[in-house]
């Protein structure tokens, strides 16, 4: 996330940054404890007077497999987000409209500034269920649930920058298809 700052109308929160250093080190202290709005679902019913500072509720995906990060753009279970890859349009041939770059989740949330776990995902393709209560997506966004249910849902960002919510009932091939860039799916619309 540290990298997308300047893309996020934060460009004087990353010159502040040591890149050098750790994350967490002495110069960077002040810097990482300042939220970016971007980074966080305004709506989002755990963040409103939370304690916690630099915090994200979004993160990027990397893929099929805890290996994910880790695996070449044609691989078919790679993802939108690496640790040292980087994707262009032509890489993405599942196409831009079916492939989730970022989505949302309050499971292990942490600092936008640290990098792995709390800011980039792999997804378990052994799962069945990807979003909902005590999964690994999504979220509560009403606070007046007076008439209505309260369900938890993901938004999700994808390559063509479409923001889509996700309900818990996706299907789970359709998700795991969704989180992968060259992995040849045929994606259902009605997820």
């Amino acid at each position: 996330m540290v990298a997308t700052l300047p893309f996020a109308e934060a460009s004087t929160l990353f010159q502040q940054l040591d890149l050098s250093t750790a994350w967490d080190g002495e110069a960077n202290r002040g810097t990482v404890q300042a939220d970016v709005s971007m980074y966080v679902c305004p709506v989002h019913m755990d963040w409103n007077g939370r304690d916690a500072i630099g915090f994200t509720t979004y993160i990027g995906i990397a893929g099929l497999g805890a290996d994910a990060g880790d695996l070449p753009n044609d691989h078919p279970r790679a993802g939108f987000f690496g640790y040292t890859r980087q994707v262009t349009r032509r890489d993405i041939a599942d196409g831009l409209g079916n492939t989730i770059a970022v989505m949302e989740t309050m499971a292990d949330n942490g600092p936008w500034a640290a990098g792995g776990w709390p800011t980039l995902r792999w997804v378990d393709g052994n799962e069945s269920d990807f979003v909902g209560a005590g999964q690994p997506f999504g979220a509560r966004h009403k606070t007046d649930t007076f008439f209505r249910s309260n369900p938890v849902v993901a938004n999700a960002a994808f390559a063509d920058s479409s923001v889509r919510t996700l309900p818990s009932a996706v299907d789970a091939t359709v998700f795991r298809a969704l989180v992968t860039i060259a992995g040849a799916e045929q994606v259902r619309t009605d997820f």
